[in-house]
């Protein structure tokens, strides 16, 4: 009941979202009965699972993010930030730094002052694509470290089954992918044989560059790095390049 209520006082707080063609919103009220007259009732009392995903930024401004393995069962190949679902008395910031250190081997120090945003995440993303498989309400937390990207891609040790590559974004990158729909190529760095070998990323292929460019937001990666950018722009207007 506490973790509960600290998630309704973040709704309170915060702006809640999710993607205008969210499964969950659209469906039918009879395609909802019929799908809930095929859930077990103590399935039913579980509600929504609540996740974490953590935005890491770096002192140069910088944001880290992680590539999903294709043989994940929701979101194969799709980039966000470090994260996942709560263990059992697991408080949101707690599951937000052990997220990260596992997927990442980052330690980072989380707390409920580091809210960003929260996201009704459904999979897949369209009804088209099939019916909904995952429904989670995910916490973002936005936290600052005092080292550089270079500095912190140094201590960075992927988990090979969460995650398969990682990238540090710059903000002024991040703005043009999603003011502009493009970017430079950047870096990233891919997990292969044991070890980490950097490559070149094309962040136009990143993401749907057509969704991203749409002022609503269609995924929580989209939302998280937009709101972001605002915050950004509000604090100070300073934009890191490279």
């Amino acid at each position: 009941m506490e973790l509960l209520g600290k998630i309704w006082n973040l709704i309170l707080k915060l702006l809640f979202k999710h993607s205008p063609e969210c499964p969950i919103k659209i469906q039918s009220q009879l395609e909802i009965k019929s799908e809930e007259d095929d859930i077990k009732p103590e399935k039913k009392e579980q509600g929504i699972p609540v996740a974490v995903s953590v935005l890491v930024e770096s002192s140069d401004r910088h944001i880290l993010l992680t590539k999903r393995p294709s043989h994940m069962r929701s979101s194969p190949n799709v980039w966000v930030s470090p994260g996942g679902h709560l263990e059992l008395s697991e408080s949101l910031w707690e599951g937000g730094a052990r997220e990260v250190e596992e997927e990442t081997g980052l330690i980072v120090n989380v707390t409920e002052d580091d809210v960003l945003c929260l996201w009704e995440n459904v999979y897949p993303l369209l009804l088209g694509l099939g019916p909904p498989t995952s429904h989670v309400l995910t916490v973002y937390f936005h936290v600052k470290m005092d080292e550089t990207h270079d500095e912190l891609q140094k201590l960075i040790k992927l988990d090979p089954q969460e995650v398969e590559s990682n990238c540090w974004l710059s903000s002024c990158a991040v703005s043009n992918l999603i003011k502009l729909g493009k970017s430079e190529i950047q870096k990233q760095y891919a997990l292969e044989n044991d070890r980490l070998v950097e490559k070149e990323l094309d962040m136009n292929n990143m993401f749907n560059r057509f969704l991203l460019q749409k002022r609503t937001p269609y995924s929580g990666t989209q939302y998280a790095l937009r709101t972001w950018l605002e915050k950004c722009e509000t604090n100070d207007g300073l934009f890191s390049k490279f």
